[in-house]
């Protein structure tokens, strides 16, 4: 979502809210306070969502969405992987204790379902997003590893 769906949505619960107090009868102001309900909530999350970041530095990996926070170091990255699946290609990071995280993500727009499969590196079809973002983030983790020694 965008600002301007957050303004978009303020203003027709804005709207919604004004039918709902001028309108003598019942069934229309029912009607126009679920609306109002709905359209304050579609603007909370478009706030909300503003907010959603993720983040590469030297020191690991931060997703940030409105309402938390997770942080993996790149000395917790045992493996880099690239993954294809629907809903398309991933970067993976395998950590220490066995799980991963998706640090990257390129959504496949050609929507064909095809069997998930898994790469040490990109492969000659994988999309150039990609392959760009694996190059920077195994930089990144290589980078954190050879400075750990």
């Amino acid at each position: 979502m965008s600002a301007s769906g957050a303004v978009l949505f303020g203003l027709l619960a804005w709207y919604a809210g004004w039918i709902a107090a001028s309108t003598p009868n019942t069934t229309p102001f029912v009607i126009a306070t679920i609306v109002l309900a709905g359209l304050v909530a579609l603007t909370i999350y478009s706030l909300a969502s503003l907010r959603t970041r993720s983040v590469l530095d030297t020191a690991g990996w931060t997703a940030r969405t409105a309402f938390s926070r997770t942080t993996v170091p790149w000395a917790e990255v045992e493996q880099l992987r690239v993954t294809h699946s629907l809903p398309g290609w991933a970067v993976q990071a395998w950590l220490a204790d066995g799980r991963s995280v998706v640090v990257y993500m390129c959504h496949d727009t050609h929507g064909k379902k095809q069997r998930a499969e898994s790469f040490d590196h990109p492969p000659e079809g994988a999309p150039r997003a990609i392959k760009d973002g694996y190059r920077v983030i195994e930089s990144f983790w290589r980078s954190a590893a050879a400075s750990a020694k």
